[in-house]
C-alpha cells in the first residue's frame, strides 16, 4: 500500500500511461503492419487484386481490374494509389497502438487504485475498532 500511495499520482499522468502500455500495445499492432508491408512490396499484384482497385474507362464507367499484365501504363497508376492505401492503413493501425496503450494502462491504473482504496477502507475500519475506548 505504501508503494501505490508513492506511485498513483506519478502513474495518472496521460504521457506515463500511453509510453508505459505501448510495448503491449505494439505486439497487436506490429504484426499488421509487417503483414501490410510484405504483402504490399512482395506481392504488389495480389494486393491490388484484392483490394479490388477500379480502373476507370474511357465513356467514365468504373470497373474492377482483374489483370495488370496486359496494360503495364495502368499498373504503375495502381501500383502509386495503393501505396497511398498503404499508408493509410499504418496510419490507422498506429492510432489504434496509441489508443489500445492508453486504454490498456488507464483501466490498469482505475483497477489498481480501486484496490488501493478497498483495502485503505479495510485498514481504516480495523484502526478504528482496535482503538480503545475511554468512558470517562
Amino acid at each position: 500500500m505504501a508503494y501505490w500511495e508513492q506511485e498513483r499520482e506519478a502513474r495518472n499522468t496521460f504521457a506515463n500511461k500511453l509510453f508505459s502500455g505501448l510495448p503491449v500495445a505494439l505486439l497487436f499492432g506490429l504484426p499488421l503492419i509487417v503483414i501490410v508491408f510484405v504483402i504490399q512490396y512482395f506481392f504488389p499484384q495480389w494486393y491490388n487484386r484484392a483490394s479490388q482497385v477500379t480502373q476507370q474507362t474511357e465513356n467514365g464507367q468504373r470497373i474492377i481490374t482483374k489483370e495488370f499484365e496486359n496494360n503495364p501504363e495502368w499498373y504503375n497508376k495502381v501500383t502509386q494509389f495503393s501505396t497511398g492505401t498503404f499508408m493509410a492503413i499504418i496510419i490507422a493501425v498506429l492510432i489504434g497502438v496509441f489508443v489500445l496503450s492508453y486504454l490498456r494502462m488507464n483501466y490498469k491504473w482505475e483497477a489498481n487504485d480501486q484496490l488501493y482504496k478497498e483495502l485503505k477502507a479495510k485498514q481504516n475500519k480495523l484502526n478504528a475498532a482496535s482503538l480503545p475506548v475511554n468512558h470517562s
